[in-house]
């Protein structure tokens, strides 16, 4: 849409302008300034798939002309509906003037999500409807007995200075769902490292008892095999000790005996 114009221009109409050069002239089928207004049916679509389906014109803004439908077949109330809600409007209709002449009205529209106000939720999106004041417009056929305009203007843009306190709660709701979710998932991960530090005890004692078990295997062996050896040296050493205190005895018996011995014999004989 942005490339209709030379660079450093923006559709950026005043209020006037979209009711004298483009409006009334759409009405009295002449041909326009710019082609750059979609023609859609507001009563089928949100904003929101508006905003998808159509690229914006001007500063994130979005034009469309559309008939303006009755509520009701012998009404003069226009039907809000579109798509997954309904328009609603929030002050006194503006009217346009040119020259010093009303040649239009400005009303303004939020978007709310639902099917009656009673549910509806109010949302960021703001339109701006324009009709032109203009004679009775022509009946055509039966059916088009339930239009009001043939067409009017709606420019819509989302509101993003301040949010709706339907969007507050939904971001509340948002946030309280994703603290909950964050707290589920930090009670299951304390929940495992629990049963880890548990299991990793229950490892633990249970190594360390194996341990124990083959410490004491272990020494036990060497302590039976130390105190064998000793045991078994100590009755070497005393089986010595006996061995010796009997040669010695037996030494001394036969000293003593040689000594009688010899105290007994002849002179001559010793000789």
């Amino acid at each position: 849409m942005e490339s209709k114009y030379p660079p450093g221009y923006r559709f950026v109409p005043t209020d006037e302008e979209l009711i004298s050069d483009y409006l009334l002239r759409k009405i009295n089928n002449q041909p326009l300034p710019a082609d750059v207004i979609q023609v859609v049916n507001f009563s089928d679509h949100g904003p929101d798939y508006l905003s998808r389906e159509y690229p914006p014109v001007g500063d994130k803004e979005w034009y469309f002309f559309t008939p303006r439908i009755r509520k009701y077949a012998k009404g003069s109330r226009p039907n809000r509906t579109a798509g997954n809600g309904f328009w609603k409007a929030s002050c006194a209709d503006k009217d346009i003037k040119f020259n010093n002449k009303i040649i239009g009205r400005k009303m303004t529209l939020v978007f709310h999500e639902g099917i009656s106000s009673k549910d509806g939720i109010k949302t960021d999106w703001i339109m701006h409807e324009y009709t032109a004041i203009h004679p009775s417009r022509n009946k055509r056929d039966a059916d088009d007995n339930m239009k009001l305009d043939d067409w009017v203007i709606c420019r819509i843009h989302k509101n993003v200075s301040k949010s709706s306190s339907a969007n507050k709660r939904r971001a509340n709701l948002l946030a309280n769902q994703e603290e909950e979710e964050e707290e589920q998932v930090a009670v299951r991960e304390n929940r495992g490292e629990e049963e880890e530090v548990v299991a990793s005890g229950v490892v633990r004692e249970v190594v360390e008892a194996h341990d124990n078990l083959n410490d004491q295997y272990y020494y036990g062996i060497n302590n039976n095999n130390i105190n064998a050896a000793i045991n078994s040296n100590s009755n070497a050493n005393a089986m010595d000790d006996c061995k010796d205190d009997k040669e010695e005895e037996c030494l001394d018996d036969d000293f003593l005996d040689i000594n009688q011995l010899l105290m007994l014999m002849p002179e001559k004989t010793i000789l």
